[in-house]
């Protein structure tokens, strides 16, 4: 398959000296999940000046998510303190052409750029300046998405097959939520971001998966009812082969 990159030049560049293309692709942009879907990889690609280095970001639209704290009370579980994050995006992955310890100086750069998900800039619903629960409530937050393969904790490599080409793959697990993603490239050099693109990946369910969920949406009390209904049902063939079986 043949991709076309499209060079995006900036107005204020001469003719004697034309700015370097900056340019980010998706293979694939858009994921289809079915009943079958096992999780995928996509590929991005891209231009950037030679001699600079790339790094690649995939996020979801950032969403509020609530952290709850579970407390044992004589013996009893039962959910405590808790905290409202109103920026959390649903997936993240990063992919760098070097470590990103060795592209900046300043650390503050990370934290700007939310480069990695431990940089992640997570609002929360009521500030307290300085409290350090939130921040254990934003670790454990993020500790949870690392669990379930929706932030990947590591960075994936940044290839570079010639000197302004780039390409990367990235791991889009089969639990990744449906909905707007967004793609960005930021181009570095001297320990700065120079130039930054973006493109969109959209994420969507087709088929019985894609029914099921409309019907949820739109029948949300039916749902719950036959949900439960065939729980019941489950349970209940389960107990009769049990009680059928020899011994």
């Amino acid at each position: 398959m043949a991709f076309a990159l499209a060079a995006l030049v900036a107005p204020e560049a001469s003719a004697q000296q034309p700015a370097s293309p900056v340019v980010i692709e998706l293979a694939q942009p858009q994921i289809e999940i079915d009943i079958g879907f096992q999780g995928q990889e996509l590929l991005i690609f891209g231009l950037v000046e030679a001699g600079t280095d790339a790094i690649v970001i995939v996020r979801g639209e950032p969403r509020a998510e609530t952290v709850r704290r579970k407390e044992r009370i004589l013996g009893v579980w039962t959910t405590g303190e808790e905290r409202t994050f109103l920026t959390v995006p649903p997936f993240y992955a990063l992919a760098a052409s070097r470590p990103l310890n060795q592209m900046f100086s300043d650390e503050l750069a990370l934290s700007r750029y939310e480069l990695g998900a431990e940089n992640l800039n997570l609002t929360p619903l009521d500030i307290v300046p300085g409290d350090p629960e939130t921040e254990r409530f934003r670790l454990a937050l993020v500790g949870y998405k690392y669990a379930r393969g929706l932030y990947a904790d590591r960075a994936y490599p940044v290839a570079f097959p010639s000197p302004q080409l780039f390409r990367t793959t990235m791991y889009i697990p089969a639990n990744v939520p449906i909905g707007r993603y967004l793609a960005r490239l930021y181009m570095v050099k001297g320990g700065q971001v120079v130039a930054q693109r973006e493109t969109q990946l959209i994420v969507n369910k087709v088929g019985v998966e894609e029914q099921i969920h409309r019907f949820a949406l739109l029948h949300g009390v039916l749902y719950g009812v036959i949900a439960v209904a065939l729980a019941l049902l489950a349970g209940w063939l389960v107990t009769l082969f049990f009680r059928r079986s020899p011994a």
